[in-house]
């Protein structure tokens, strides 16, 4: 999976004005209506969807202080089978000896 950089919420501010420290990451929004299981998601946890996507716009500029971004209508989605999408970082080991066959 590609990771993607945030960028610095300075974007567009006077040279004068004090920095923030703050990074945003590019966001969206599932409707709950069409994504239900959202609904059993926690804030702040990481999941994984995979979106069928048609493109529907695109809009680059020319100046670097120009929104350039392409728009999408989502058509459909996917979400891995082990919890619904979710995508936790766990602090247990992901097998137990009793779990693993002996090869003797």
């Amino acid at each position: 999976m590609k990771k993607i950089q945030p960028k610095s919420m300075n974007h567009g501010m006077a040279e004068t004005a004090k920095p923030l420290e703050k990074k945003m990451y590019p966001m969206i929004r599932l409707p709950l209506d069409h994504f239900p299981e959202v609904k059993k998601w926690e804030v702040g946890e990481d999941y994984v969807i995979t979106l069928h996507l048609k493109q529907t716009s695109m809009n680059i500029g020319k100046e670097p202080y120009m929104n350039n971004e392409a728009g999408f209508e989502i058509h459909g989605y996917d979400l891995p089978k082990e919890k619904g999408g979710l995508k936790k970082k766990s602090k247990e080991p992901r097998y137990h000896e009793d779990d693993m066959e002996s090869e003797e």
